[in-house]
């Protein structure tokens, strides 16, 4: 009997373990099928999420960004002249452009003039006139060039309300050095070649080259080396550099300008002398 109740006490016992372990098997698979039903509610958000994507267009994320610049040196009630801004910055270039075109071309028009002039050989046979002759040559096309000169300044005062009266003295110098630059090239070439067609041709090649080396079309940081040095000191960007601090920001501190150009005056005007004393 007593071996029958243990063995029945034991059964009791084993089968009170069982049930436990039955329990916890059931809680743990409860809380799996609780976990399963998360991961289906965040798989059917992710779903969904994945589709208002599809949807979305890059303007409706976020807003573009819209530069808009403003130069300090444009008046506050030019804002809302269409290209105002781009009109004042493109002057200088014109501006330059201008002085260049006519002081070379005009120049060489002179020079190739007087000396293919029936009176030039007469004129050379007399002693002490070779300054005269040359003194003559450059003060007749830096007058015929000043006049379209100041147009252009009047206009840039008057159309694109620039600093140009403020600072007429510093531009009149600037302008009449760098007209000078050009006017002496044109007659050094002028007196070098002698004929009126190879000259024309030389001059024109000779003043696109300079366009190009100044910084007009290409920028300098693009260039080899040995041209960024010659473009660096070449005159149409000491001159441009100068007036752009001129006309937009009343900046006078161009001494350094002014210097650069007297030196490109000086060496020009010996060479121009010394070709003409050989030419002739």
């Amino acid at each position: 009997y007593e071996y029958s109740c243990q063995r029945g006490r034991q059964y009791v016992s084993d089968l009170g373990v069982g049930i436990s372990e039955l329990s916890a098997t059931k809680n743990e698979l409860s809380a799996y099928k609780a976990k399963v039903q998360q991961t289906q509610s965040d798989l059917g958000l992710l779903r969904d999420n994945i589709s208002g994507i599809e949807k979305l267009t890059p303007e409706s994320i976020s807003t573009p960004i819209r530069v808009y610049n403003k130069p300090t040196y444009v008046p506050k009630d030019a804002f809302g002249i269409g290209n105002f801004s781009q009109l004042q910055t493109i002057f200088p270039r014109m501006y330059l452009l201008v002085v260049m075109f006519l002081s070379l071309l005009i120049s060489s028009f002179i020079t190739l003039d007087t000396i293919n002039s029936s009176s030039n050989l007469r004129i050379s046979i007399l002693s002490g006139m070779f300054f005269h002759q040359y003194l003559a040559t450059y003060f007749s096309s830096l007058i015929i060039v000043s006049l379209p000169i100041f147009i252009v300044l009047g206009l840039g005062q008057i159309l694109f309300d620039l600093h140009i009266i403020a600072n007429f003295f510093w531009i009149a110098m600037l302008s009449f050095l760098l007209s000078s630059v050009f006017i002496l090239i044109g007659m050094f070439l002028s007196y070098l070649i002698r004929k009126e067609s190879t000259t024309l041709v030389i001059t024109t090649f000779t003043l696109l080259a300079l366009i190009f080396i100044s910084g007009f079309i290409f920028p300098i940081e693009r260039m080899s080396l040995l041209v960024r040095i010659f473009s660096f000191l070449s005159p149409g960007r000491i001159a441009m550099e100068a007036f752009s601090k001129l006309v937009f920001y009343s900046q006078v501190d161009i001494a350094m300008h002014i210097i650069m150009l007297l030196c490109w005056g000086v060496i020009l005007t010996f060479t121009t002398m010394i070709t003409k004393l050989l030419r002739d």
